[in-house]
């Protein structure tokens, strides 16, 4: 007969099969402990963002970069790299063109840069507080901006036709301006509730950026503001290279939808068409008539009208003849 545990209550155990449950137990605890661990340890990956050039490091975790042209505080550990910091170079050199003040222009740029945050990069979309958002919309309220082919809020761009200044057309305040350029915008406190990766949202400079996650080194970021005025100067350079600065006043325009924009643009195709056009029939003629002068004071062409002439008479005379 098998040996029984006996309890308090005067039950049997078989001694077999409390050894069994122990085991399990142990089991189930070490499982538990170690199903802990590896989602404690998970690390966030790459994700490319909706309307921007796609991570070339996507679907890995953020690593140490290199070949950044841009957005240089961020490279010890981003998902950047040459393609998206491209992107925001063209969107600097489109503020320098348009003479953006140096607050909005700094400013921008480092939200523009966020994206190669660490924190940014394994999102959909950059968080951005709250404050963030006005403290940039009270900067930039008297830029002005468009949309791209998203129809996304842009700094105005020197092929656009018609810029609006941003505080006549969002008057929603920082939310709605950071809304409309494809951010999300949170609250710090709301960020930390959600736990959004630590409890992150974009505070408007790289200061806080962690270093030496993933494959990257262990360099301290930079902060955005001496970033900004760097990165700037290189934009700056940019176009003076590429071309001279566009004044402001040739994009001042109030609102308008992309369709009266497009008709615009084709209205003024046709009529350089018809200038073209006209002035080249206005050469031709010009030219025809120079030419016939030409030929005519010319020996050959001398030559050739006194033959024609010759011909005429005889012809005249023979005629008369024919009469006689």
């Amino acid at each position: 007969m098998p040996k029984t545990l006996s309890s308090g209550s005067g039950s049997g155990v078989p001694a077999q099969w409390a050894s069994v449950s122990l085991l399990l137990k142990c089991a189930l605890l070490a499982t538990s402990a170690a199903l802990a661990t590896s989602a404690s340890s998970v690390v966030p990956k790459c994700m490319s963002h909706e309307g921007l050039p796609d991570f070339l490091a996507a679907g890995t975790p953020p690593q140490r970069a290199r070949g950044l042209t841009f957005c240089q505080e961020y490279k010890s550990a981003t998902c950047c790299d040459k393609g998206t910091t491209d992107h925001v170079r063209r969107v600097v050199f489109n503020m320098q063109s348009n003479q953006f003040g140096a607050r909005c222009r700094d400013a921008w740029t480092a939200l523009e840069c966020s994206i190669c945050d660490p924190r940014a990069g394994v999102l959909p979309k950059t968080a951005v507080c709250a404050s963030t958002c006005d403290t940039l919309y009270d900067a930039c309220a008297e830029e002005y901006f468009a949309e791209d082919a998203m129809q996304r809020l842009t700094p105005c761009r020197p092929s656009d036709t018609i810029c609006t200044k941003l505080r006549e057309w969002l008057t929603g305040g920082g939310e709605a301006m950071c809304k409309a350029a494809g951010y999300e915008v949170v609250s710090a406190a709301a960020a930390a509730a959600a736990g959004a990766v630590g409890g992150w949202c974009f505070e408007g400079s790289a200061d806080a950026a962690p270093t030496g996650s993933g494959k990257g080194g262990s360099d301290t970021s930079s902060s955005s503001k001496k970033s900004g005025s760097s990165t700037s100067a290189s934009a700056g350079k940019d176009g003076k290279e590429k071309t001279a600065k566009a004044g402001k006043g040739k994009k001042k325009g109030k609102g308008g939808s992309k369709k009266d924009a497009d008709d615009f643009k084709q209205a003024e195709a046709w009529m350089k068409r018809m200038y073209i056009v006209f002035f080249v029939g206005l050469l031709a003629h010009f030219g025809s008539k120079a030419l016939g002068r030409y030929l005519r004071s010319s020996p050959v062409g001398a030559a050739r009208n006194s033959a024609r002439l010759a011909a005429e008479n005889r012809a005249r005379r023979s005629n008369a003849d024919l009469y006689l």
